[in-house]
């Protein structure tokens, strides 16, 4: 547990790990592109409002993630990515922002005390102003049939109520 507080209090930013992560990610991409769950999910936040939160970026590549989009720009490295990893981190990374569950053999007790020792030193939360509150479906993203072409064979019909 004091290793993975670890990771919320002082995170090191290796360029070697930050290297290790956007390929695991860029394989994680890879093996979704063919799951008809998640391409559904794709359709999905692509519908929604533009302004609403959901709809932005939720997963990339590893040349979408390095090169901020361009799939013909090859000048972005590794090390040109950790400032931002690092800003990424002090917006969002803090109290305000965190939850955790522990489950264990111990009592409740020791439990939170384990737990307050090794979260002891993350951040408190960052006075941001509050996002405005937008609908994510609006009235121009509500009642559309969406058919979808299955990458595996299968017939479904889902029916969302926003």
């Amino acid at each position: 547990l004091d290793r993975f507080g670890q990771f919320f209090v002082s995170p090191l930013f290796r360029e070697d790990a930050i290297d290790r992560e956007l390929r695991a990610v860029d394989s994680e991409y890879n093996n979704a592109l063919g799951q008809d769950n998640w391409r559904s999910y794709q359709l999905l936040k692509s519908e929604c409002n533009p302004d609403h939160p959901f709809h932005k970026f939720g997963c990339g590549n590893y040349y979408t993630l390095t090169n901020g989009g361009d799939m013909n720009d090859n000048s972005q490295s590794v090390a040109n990515l950790r400032p931002d990893l690092v800003k990424f981190w002090e917006d969002h990374y803090h109290s305000g922002n965190l939850k955790l569950s522990v489950l264990g053999r111990a009592s409740l007790d020791n439990l939170q005390a384990t737990v307050e020792q090794s979260f002891a030193d993350v951040r408190p939360p960052v006075v941001t102003p509050s996002p405005s509150r937008v609908a994510a479906f609006g009235p121009s993203q509500l009642g559309i049939l969406r058919e979808v072409v299955p990458v595996k064979e299968t017939r479904t019909i889902r029916l969302s109520f926003l």
